[in-house]
C-alpha cells in the first residue's frame, strides 16, 4: 500500500494516546479497538552452515512486525554451530532487513551452560 501522506504523525499519536486513555479510563468505546502492537519485527543474527563455508549477519525473525504485544511470547528452536558447544552470544536486532546489520541492534547477551 501507498502510505498515507495526508496525515500529521503528531495528531495522529495525540488521538492514539486520548483513545487508549479513555479505554483505561473505563469510558465506552464500543466503535474502537486500539491494540498495541510490535512496530518492528523482533529476531537475532544467526549463521548458517554451507558445504564449505558458512554464512552470517541472517536476521531470523521471531517476533513478526505488528505482532499484538499480548501474544508476544514466541518460541524457536536453534542449532549450536558446534558440537559439545557450551555457549554463545546472542545478539537481537529490530527491522525488517534479511541482513542482520542492516537492522536496529537491540542489544546482546551470552547463553552459557547449553552443552547437553
Amino acid at each position: 500500500k501507498t502510505p498515507v501522506q495526508s496525515l500529521n504523525p503528531d495528531e495522529s499519536v495525540a488521538i492514539g494516546a486520548a483513545i487508549l486513555g479513555a479505554q483505561i479510563g473505563g469510558e465506552d468505546m464500543e466503535s474502537f479497538i486500539l491494540l498495541d502492537v510490535i512496530p518492528h519485527s523482533l529476531g537475532i543474527m544467526i549463521c548458517i552452515p554451507h558445504y564449505v563455508f558458512r554464512t552470517c549477519d541472517v536476521f531470523s525473525t521471531i517476533v513478526p512486525k505488528n505482532t499484538p504485544v499480548h501474544e508476544a511470547t514466541k518460541s524457536h528452536t536453534y542449532q549450536t554451530f558446534y558440537d559439545n558447544q557450551e555457549s554463545l552470544e546472542i545478539t537481537v536486532y529490530e527491522g525488517e532487513d534479511p541482513k542482520a546489520s542492516n537492522n536496529h541492534r537491540l542489544g546482546e547477551f551470552d547463553l552459557t551452560n547449553i552443552r547437553i
